[in-house]
């Protein structure tokens, strides 16, 4: 197990708050682990903002960004690629 991983999520299809695009707390990074390790974080707490994508957009972040997404309950494809390197 690495201490730090970085993440690229590239977009495929557009990734809106309607099919669960990704959420990001900011700053909350420079925190270190918030929360207890493999335990999942009370969303309700964080303050999580949605992060709408188009296709070809690349975001990156590391493992100390506290990040979440909704279920897509559309009809809609939410294709997204996650590379992550340690």
């Amino acid at each position: 197990y690495a201490p730090l991983f970085v993440t690229a999520l590239v977009t495929i299809d557009p990734a809106t708050i309607e099919n669960g695009c990704l959420e990001l707390v900011a700053g909350r990074h420079r925190e270190g682990m918030v929360g207890e390790e493999w335990a999942p974080l009370s969303e309700d707490k964080l303050g999580l903002v949605p992060v709408p994508t188009q296709l070809g957009d690349v975001l990156f972040f590391d493992s100390f960004v506290p990040h979440a997404s909704k279920p897509n309950f559309t009809k809609e494809q939410r294709r997204i690629l996650y590379l992550t390197y340690n």
